[in-house]
């Protein structure tokens, strides 16, 4: 049995990654040296080689240690760890959005520029870069939940029905002109007909 995604648990996950990855490659962009820059590069180069390849669960493999380099040049090797037990849910989502056209090309652009702010010694710009990237998780969960709905749980992000018509409500009409009473027959006509029949 495969639990279906919970999407607030993704919503906590990103809320912790993005609080540890901004501090992280802030402190990355303090401290890295040329050294530390080839060696992202390199990773970068990696997955622009898997992603030409289709070769998706590689390139999600390569999109992590990416990260977790990131929080090792910050001098935080730990990091990584702890957003890794908090983003199960993350991860199945980001495996479900790699086929999509385009996807991928956008993170290598994301991790472009990030590798260009930490070299730059700008932490604000990593730091930017960083929550730019980071950023584009939870909005494309929104197009999954559509295509796959089955995959998650029932959510605010899910789609919602339709609204159901309504029955309408009763009319209340206020006649302000009663009909009159009708006119009372007075006894003398009633014993009249009375003896006619």
């Amino acid at each position: 049995f495969v639990s279906r995604i919970s999407v607030p648990a993704m919503r906590d996950a990103m809320m912790i990654r993005e609080a540890l990855e901004r501090a992280a490659v802030r402190a990355a962009a303090a401290c890295a040296g040329a050294d530390e820059i080839a060696v992202l590069r390199g990773l970068l180069v990696e997955q622009h080689a898997l992603h030409e390849a289709g070769r998706l669960a590689a390139f999600h493999a390569a999109d992590e240690s990416f990260h977790q380099t990131i929080s090792e040049i910050a001098g935080h090797p730990n990091l990584w760890r702890v957003v890794r037990q908090e983003k199960a849910h993350v991860d199945r989502c980001r495996i479900l959005s790699l086929p999509q056209p385009g996807r991928r090309a956008m993170v290598l652009s994301d991790h472009a520029a990030i590798i260009d702010a930490i070299a730059s010694g700008d932490p604000d710009a990593a730091e930017k870069a960083m929550l730019v990237h980071l950023g584009k998780v939870l909005p494309s969960v929104a197009a999954l939940v559509q295509a796959y709905p089955t995959y998650f749980e029932e959510s605010p992000l899910a789609p919602e029905p339709p609204p159901q018509p309504s029955e309408p409500e009763p009319q209340l009409h206020c006649d302000l002109h009663p009909p009159e009473p009708a006119p009372r027959r007075s006894k003398a006509a009633a014993a009249a007909r009375k003896r006619a029949s």
